[in-house]
């Protein structure tokens, strides 16, 4: 049984503690689901409700947790990157902070950080 279960080794262990050996380094490298993660789906989707149609951005990233959020993207004007920050902090479940806009070679890029708020305003 030992042969078929274990993976081929020059270990002179007997075959008994290879086979606690290679649970052990199972078990190190495995992790149990946490509930820590959550469902991020209703967060996420609220943010893009809130997203203006009619903006062209080029999103760079898009980070999403149970807890804050943080987008990194381009656009073409400043007005246009003051207005999707806008859009973004009337959504029910976040608040922006304060966005970062810079010019970034031809374009605008706006790094926004969003904190939950865990609910509805």
């Amino acid at each position: 049984m030992f042969a078929r279960v274990l993976p081929d080794s020059p270990s002179t262990q007997p075959p008994e503690l290879r086979l606690v050996s290679e649970r052990r380094t199972l078990e190190l490298t495995r992790q149990a689901p946490t509930d820590e993660l959550g469902d991020v789906g209703t967060a996420f989707a609220s943010l893009l409700e809130h997203w203006p149609e009619d903006l062209n951005a080029q999103t760079q990233s898009l980070v999403v947790t149970d807890s804050v959020a943080t987008l990194i993207a381009s656009v073409s004007t400043n007005e246009d990157a003051q207005r999707l920050a806008v859009a973004l902090d009337s959504s029910p479940l976040w608040r922006a902070l304060q966005p970062q806009i810079r010019q970034v070679r031809g374009a605008v890029q706006l790094t926004l950080r969003l904190e939950s708020l865990g609910g509805t305003r």
